[in-house]
C-alpha cells in the first residue's frame, strides 16, 4: 500500500510554496514521522514528514518547482517490515498502583496557631481603639478598647480617619466650626 505525500496548509494568506530540497532519494527507507522534503515559503521554512514507514518510492515534484497547497509531491509505499510489525500481539502494562502517595507528618508535632482566638467580641461592629494603659503585672503593651459612642450628630457624619484623628489628639470636635457647606 502506497501513502501520498501532499503539501499541507502553510498559513491563512499562503497558497503555495517552493521545493527547497528533497531530503531522501528515490528507494531510500523511511520511518514515519521522519522528514523527507523541505518546503520554503516567503513566510516559513518547513520540513514534510513521512506519513508512514515505508520506501520513497517516486517523486512528483523536483527541487526549486513551486506547488500549491495540497499538490502532490511524492509517494512512499509501506514496506513489509511494518505490516509484520502491526500483525504483533501488543502487551498491555498494568500501572503499579500505590495504597498512598502523600506523605504522613508526625502527628506529635502540632500546627502552629498563626491567630489567636479573639476574648472579647465586637457586637457593635465599632473600630477598636489603642489606648496607652499598662497594668502592673504585665510588660508595657498596648490595650485595645471600643471607643465611647458620641451622641450628637456630627460625629456620625465624620469619616473614620477624622474620628482617629480626633480620639488622638483630644480634640472637641464642637469647638471646631467647618468652612463647608454644611
Amino acid at each position: 500500500m502506497s501513502e501520498k505525500i501532499v503539501v499541507p496548509v502553510l498559513g491563512e494568506s499562503i497558497t503555495e510554496a517552493t521545493v527547497a530540497k528533497w531530503l531522501k532519494n528515490t528507494g531510500d527507507a523511511v520511518e514515519a514521522d521522519e522528514p523527507i522534503v523541505e518546503l520554503e515559503t516567503d513566510k516559513v521554512n518547513l520540513e514534510v514528514p513521512s506519513p508512514v514507514k515505508g520506501v520513497l518510492t517516486e517523486i512528483n515534484s523536483k527541487d526549486g518547482s513551486v506547488v500549491e497547497v495540497g499538490a502532490l509531491l511524492g509517494t512512499v509505499s509501506e514496506s513489509g517490515s511494518s505490516v509484520s510489525v502491526k500483525n504483533e500481539e501488543i502487551k498491555k502494562e498494568e500501572p503499579s498502583q500505590k495504597e498512598d502517595n502523600v506523605i504522613k507528618l508526625d502527628p506529635s508535632k502540632k500546627e502552629p496557631k498563626i491567630f489567636e482566638e479573639k476574648t472579647e467580641k465586637n457586637s457593635q461592629n465599632e473600630p477598636l481603639v489603642l489606648t496607652d494603659e499598662v497594668k502592673e503585672e504585665e510588660t508595657p503593651k498596648p490595650k485595645i478598647t471600643k471607643p465611647e459612642p458620641k451622641t450628637n450628630t456630627e460625629s456620625q457624619t465624620l469619616s473614620p480617619a477624622v474620628r482617629k484623628i480626633v480620639v488622638e489628639n483630644k480634640i472637641d470636635i464642637n469647638s471646631v466650626q467647618g468652612s463647608g457647606k454644611d
